[in-house]
């Protein structure tokens, strides 16, 4: 085997480890958001409850109130993101897809025979068989 055979492997090698470790890890980041966000959202809650019974005026209140709000919404749109960024994922996925089933469609049509192309011999002689063999003139072979 060529070095330059060796080298190529060695580099598919090592692109397909990357991928594979590239999909893994995107999975765990997912995974860990998730678990963030649970983490996170109880303790949210108490830190601001605690607030919200330290707080000493309507004024303060209000303001917590407000802030909390808008990390709501921000978390909200957070998981919004993530759940649009994974629905085009699929959508490219599903495009890709597509997209190669065309090619295979056409490379398959490419690949038909030529109907105004004239027969070859053996074309011809299965033809004229298999013709025999659905008039009867010809047994079928088992």
């Amino acid at each position: 085997m060529s070095t330059q055979n060796k080298d190529f492997n060695r580099a598919m090698e090592l692109l397909t480890s990357m991928t594979a470790e590239t999909s893994e890890s995107k999975r765990v980041a997912a995974a860990m958001g998730e678990m963030a966000t649970d983490w996170l959202t109880p303790h949210y809650l108490l830190a601001l409850s605690d607030r919200m019974a330290a707080a000493t005026d309507d004024l303060a209140r209000f303001k917590l109130m407000r802030k909390a709000a808008r990390d709501v919404v921000t978390f909200q749109r957070s998981g919004l993101s993530c759940a649009r960024l994974q629905l085009d994922r699929e959508r490219l996925a599903f495009k890709q897809k597509v997209h190669q089933d065309a090619i295979e469609t056409k490379r398959q049509l490419e690949e038909r025979r030529d109907p105004n192309e004239p027969m070859t011999e053996a074309e011809l002689k299965a033809c004229v068989d298999k013709v025999d063999e659905i008039f009867g003139f010809k047994k079928v072979q088992t």
